[in-house]
């Protein structure tokens, strides 16, 4: 992976910015939730480039919380944003008892999801993972698995607090929450996840060089410790 660029670089380039929701595993019955937000620079005022929204990002909070109302008044807001910011893909990952499973396929997910938020752009994409690197193999992981796949890793970087620092980043943080919020709200019964067809089906057939991949890491975390 190459240098991070400058931020005034950064303003001028496609960006998909990648977070999550429940990471720390806090929401009971809550996948993990990773999505891509594919973000397209765009002219400000000033004539130069930028990332930032026009409007106010959706706040976190009432999604997924203890008020039944909160989370119904929520609900609708999560819909108009997940419509209003509809560039984006992600996947659900199911925690299991075995850890050093649970980050290969994370890392093997990951680099499908960079592979494809990136497969109908016309130029390479800065992506932007935010936080630290889930596990010390894990940009080694999604570098080789992009490879695999054809595509380079040289402009694929985590950075710490990312989600409140660049815009694209910050966007797919509230996209994942807001998925959670929609799908496991607790209001209704039967719920189905939000643009399903923007959801990278990990239960279904593999993708060549998935299942692979997922051994192939699961092996090398292993013998790593």
């Amino acid at each position: 992976m190459s240098r991070f660029p400058k931020k005034s670089d950064l303003e001028g380039r496609v960006i998909i910015g990648i977070d999550e929701c429940n990471n720390g595993r806090s929401i009971p019955g809550l996948p993990f939730i990773c999505a891509a937000y594919v973000s397209h620079p765009r002219l400000n005022e000033q004539g130069k480039y930028t990332h930032d929204l026009q409007n106010k990002v959706i706040p976190k909070g009432h999604g997924l919380g203890l008020n039944k109302l909160k989370r119904k008044a929520y609900r609708k807001k999560a819909l108009g944003f997940l419509r209003e910011h509809g560039n984006f893909k992600y996947f659900a990952q199911r925690n299991s008892i075995d850890k050093v499973l649970d980050v290969s396929m994370r890392a093997s997910s990951t680099a499908r999801l960079i592979k494809e938020a990136s497969s109908f752009l016309s130029e390479e994409p800065i992506v932007i993972l935010d936080g630290y690197p889930f596990c010390r193999d894990a940009k080694a992981m999604i570098a080789e698995t992009l490879d695999r796949y054809g595509i380079g890793s040289d402009n694929v970087f985590f950075r710490k607090k990312a989600d409140s620092i660049y815009m694209p980043v910050t966007i797919a943080d509230r996209v994942a929450y807001c998925l959670g919020s929609v799908r496991f709200g607790g209001i209704g019964t039967g719920r189905k996840w939000p643009h399903r067809h923007k959801k990278i089906d990990l239960k279904g057939p593999l993708p060549e060089l998935y299942e692979e991949d997922i051994l192939a890491f699961e092996e090398k975390i292993r013998h790593s410790r």
